[in-house]
């Protein structure tokens, strides 16, 4: 559903389209790291529901108090979203109990994203990089989920992490800065060039992660995320699709590259 004529009329689906690469891509490398497992379905829903809450209930905040209609509407997606992700978080918590530990930062993020969407600072930088932090920190959540069998605290505990999921956190967190840099460069920011250099700067260093771990697999993975830095210049004019699809390319590479050395 797509129709926005009428204050009533809004789409279930949140609008932020390069947001989706940014929550699938760590619960897929984190599942897919240890094993996919049936928690981890339950996991991805609750985390998707989640976000999807997030962002109408921040949507209710931005919304003019005279449109009660559309504040109703997208109060009402939020509050829905909230009972899936409530449905599927249940039985996850009850499979891992540890999990509600994860309520606190969780909570930390939600309230920031919140106050910066308030205050009409929903597209800045600050608020993507509160996504950043709890995409990446999904990664290491979606792996222990799949190993499965923690108490009180993950499998194997909160610490030591294991060599190849220290590199997968880093490498996909390192990517999503990146990436983010890149577009805001290409779009919003194309006429400051502090952006674009900043966006060479990281894009180009984020493949030297795969040098650092010694892993030629992860640095051809990452290589890509340099290459459509270097390739993409803002003073061409880029339709947003065209930067999604080249983000959604470089987004598989990365994943694929993770996924190999791992």
């Amino acid at each position: 559903m797509t129709a926005t004529q009428g204050d009533a009329r809004v789409s279930w689906i949140p609008n932020q389209h390069g947001a989706w690469a940014f929550l699938v891509m760590p619960w897929l490398l984190g599942s897919l790291g240890a094993g996919l497992t049936q928690p981890s379905l339950l996991l991805l829903v609750a985390w998707l529901a989640g976000y999807c809450a997030s962002f109408f209930f921040g949507r209710w905040w931005v919304t003019a108090a005279r449109r009660q209609r559309r504040r109703r509407a997208v109060a009402i997606r939020g509050g829905v979203y909230t009972a899936v992700m409530i449905l599927a978080g249940v039985p996850l918590l009850l499979w891992e109990p540890w999990l509600l530990w994860m309520a606190i930062p969780g909570s930390v993020v939600l309230v920031g994203s919140q106050w910066l969407t308030a205050h009409g600072r929903e597209r800045g930088i600050s608020n993507d990089l509160l996504l950043i932090l709890a995409a990446a920190a999904m990664l290491p959540v979606a792996y222990w989920v799949a190993l499965g069998g923690g108490g009180s605290a993950p499998p194997g505990g909160w610490w030591p992490w294991p060599t190849g999921l220290i590199w997968a956190t880093l490498s996909c967190a390192a990517f999503m800065v990146g990436s983010v840099l890149h577009v805001k460069s290409l779009i919003r920011e194309r006429k400051d060039r502090r952006w674009r250099w900043a966006s060479l700067v990281v894009n180009s260093s984020i493949p030297l992660i795969g040098v650092a771990a010694a892993s030629p697999a992860l640095a051809l993975g990452l290589l890509p995320s340099a290459v459509r830095a270097w390739a993409m210049s803002p003073q061409q004019a880029w339709k947003p699709g065209r930067i999604g699809a080249v983000e959604s390319v470089a987004a598989l590479a990365a994943t694929a590259g993770i996924l190999l050395a791992w």
